[in-house]
């Protein structure tokens, strides 16, 4: 026999009689057998243990995908949440904004209104200082036309009076030597009667 335990071996090398080596080869045989059926009972074992290995692998394998697949869902939810949350922050942001536009706007409306209205005020102002204005003007225009007048007609007066002044003056001189030339004349006339009357009295 090829099989068995070293004492086996040992043993079938032994010089035995024919009933000790019918007997031993018997009990080898049965070891044999023996120890076939604990192989196959150990490969039997090994096979299961193999399944049970390669089944745990399987459910270690499924697990991990899962807890794969859990952590990405987390991660994702994790991620959504935050995106979430800044979208919200985010519309809050827009919405403040909104109410920031409006209300600029509306001042700016407002603002536009009470210029509207002030231009408007303003125009009207200005309107009537114009007319003032025009009405000055005018008023400052007669005034100097008026003084004008009253200068060139000053001077006119002036220039009469002068002119009479010299007329007047003519008028005596001419007068006066119309007294002259009338008392030269009666002057002559006497002198002629006293030269008559002297020539009368003279010839006689």
């Amino acid at each position: 026999p090829t099989h068995g335990s070293p004492s086996q071996h040992w043993k079938a090398q032994k010089k035995n009689t024919p009933d000790e080596s019918v007997a031993e080869c018997a009990i080898e045989g049965a070891q044999n057998k023996k120890d076939g059926a604990h192989t196959e009972k150990a490969e039997a074992q090994k096979k299961k243990n193999d399944k049970w290995a390669a089944k745990v692998e399987k459910q270690a394998k499924k697990d991990a995908v899962e807890s794969i697949r859990a952590e990405a869902q987390q991660k994702n939810h994790a991620k959504l949440e935050a995106q979430k949350k800044e979208d919200d922050e985010w519309a809050v942001k827009v919405e403040a904004q909104k109410t920031k536009d409006a209300a600029e706007a509306e001042a700016r409306k407002r603002k536009d209104v009470t210029a509207a209205a002030q231009k408007k005020k303003d125009d009207k102002w200005a309107v009537k200082v114009e007319r003032q204005s025009n009405k000055d003007a005018a008023e400052s225009a007669r005034a100097q036309m008026q003084m004008r007048n009253h200068v060139k007609a000053e001077a006119q007066k002036k220039e009469d009076d002068k002119w009479n002044t010299k007329v007047e003056a003519q008028k005596n001189k001419d007068a006066a030597e119309s007294a002259k030339a009338e008392a030269q004349k009666r002057k002559d006339a006497t002198a002629a009667a006293q030269k008559k009357t002297d020539d009368k009295w003279a010839a006689k």
